[in-house]
């Protein structure tokens, strides 16, 4: 009687449905590729051609599922980053009677939304505000920066100012803006 053998991990199945122990490899049947489709449709009681042909579309499922979820899947986006229009502002020779203001811009330049957790000055006599906390991709607002020569009582001189901006930027949490003012009399 001929017997037709195959091993999987080890064991050899055989066409009479007796199990018999051989080292992986050492099969007397040789390759046993053929033997386990041969084994698998005789299970599934398939012929070798549709059995070839359930492979071929089982593996061509998989394919697209694999496709469908690599596509489902978004690349990370960089989050929010910080832009000012300027760093160093000069008001130049003002009168020490009333107050001077600039806007600037503020943009988001990463890939996620940016917010803007606060706005302060190192001087009560620097007043800055922002049109928007909340800033998606590629947007801009309006940072407005104030300066009142009166808050010194009349004081004349040269003065610097510091602006910060603290936002939800992981790389740059909080930018600034320096203002520089000469105040006459």
């Amino acid at each position: 009687m001929e017997r037709n053998t195959t091993i999987i991990t080890g064991i050899e199945f055989s066409s009479d449905h007796r199990r018999e122990w051989f080292p992986a490899g050492h099969s007397p049947a040789g390759n046993p590729l053929p033997h386990i489709r041969q084994m698998a449709g005789r299970f599934l009681g398939m012929s070798h051609h549709r059995l070839a042909w359930a492979n071929f579309l089982l593996g061509g499922l998989l394919a697209l599922l694999l496709l469908a979820s690599v596509g489902c899947t978004t690349a990370a986006r960089p989050p929010g980053k910080i832009e000012l229009s300027a760093a160093v502002f000069d008001f130049g020779e003002i009168p020490n009677s009333d107050p001077v203001s600039e806007t600037f811009q503020v943009r988001n330049v990463g890939g996620e939304t940016l917010e803007i957790i606060g706005v302060s000055t190192s001087c009560g006599c620097t007043t800055a505000e922002v049109d928007s906390h909340h800033l998606p991709p590629g947007e801009t607002t309006g940072l407005t920066v104030t300066y009142h020569p009166q808050a010194h009582g009349g004081e004349t001189g040269e003065f610097t100012r510091v602006v910060y901006v603290r936002s939800s930027d992981p790389e740059t949490p909080e930018v600034t803006l320096t203002i520089r003012v000469r105040v006459r009399s």
